[in-house]
């Protein structure tokens, strides 16, 4: 019992020494940055196409996979097919115009980017929406090399709002 008691101190000692993670460099976070922008680029393609299988290749197909919008949160890839595949079946395009788009470097696998504008759709039917004023949150995880959209957020604003 004494042996287990010293190696499980020995190396609770050693893992507390370990060195932290150095800092990333302004030119990696640079780096990054501009691969993160690049996908929230084709993602914004994606959505202003109303290309609801190509905005889902932008997002990991994972369980802990989340979408907040309209004062509820979706969780999960097959919740996220459910609440928006349908609507993207009546959606023919979507324009959007950013206001501001912020991206922050978390760490060497992880940015989020936070994005303003207005948005407006036109249906099937022609029919273009009234602009609307949103905001967008994202979370740009890499996993297996390659940046997918892990939490995202939502707030678009109604008329009746104005």
């Amino acid at each position: 019992m004494r042996r287990f008691a010293l190696t499980a101190f020995v190396l609770t000692v050693l893992a507390a020494c370990q060195h932290a993670a150095p800092e990333l460099t302004e030119v990696q976070r640079g780096e990054i940055a501009a691969e993160v922008d690049l996908r929230q680029a084709q993602l914004w393609d994606a959505l202003e196409a109303a290309d609801w299988d190509r905005i889902k290749s932008y997002v990991h197909n994972l369980p802990e996979t989340s979408w907040g919008y309209e004062g509820g949160v979706v969780f999960g890839w097959d919740a996220m097919n459910e609440a928006f595949g349908p609507a993207f079946e009546v959606v023919e395009s979507q324009n959007a115009t950013l206001t501001d788009s912020w991206t922050t470097v978390v760490s060497p696998d992880v940015a989020h980017i936070f994005d303003t504008g207005v948005l407006s759709g036109t249906d099937t039917a022609g029919v273009t929406g009234p602009e609307l004023p949103f905001a967008l949150s994202v979370l740009w995880v890499r996993r297996g090399g390659e940046w997918k959209l892990l939490f995202g957020h939502e707030s678009l604003a109604t008329p009746e709002d104005w």
